[in-house]
């Protein structure tokens, strides 16, 4: 398997999907599938995704409310 900067089509890398690492062999998936998942899992829970913002605070509650 041959890993290639989207962009410019430079080869970065070169793996055997056989091989293991880390006591599993490699799984390459666009970046854009996870993504993708993530977006459609907050659509659902009415949760609206906001891009190019900073988080300045945060509260971890047991029951999900703040």
């Amino acid at each position: 398997m041959v890993i290639r900067d989207a962009v410019n089509g430079i080869e970065l890398t070169r793996l055997d999907p056989r091989e293991k690492r880390y006591g599993y062999t490699y799984l390459v998936i666009p970046r854009s599938d996870p993504h993708g998942l993530l977006l459609r899992a907050c659509e659902r829970a009415g949760v609206e995704l906001v891009t190019d913002a900073s988080v300045t605070l945060y509260e971890n509650v047991v029951d999900g409310t703040a």
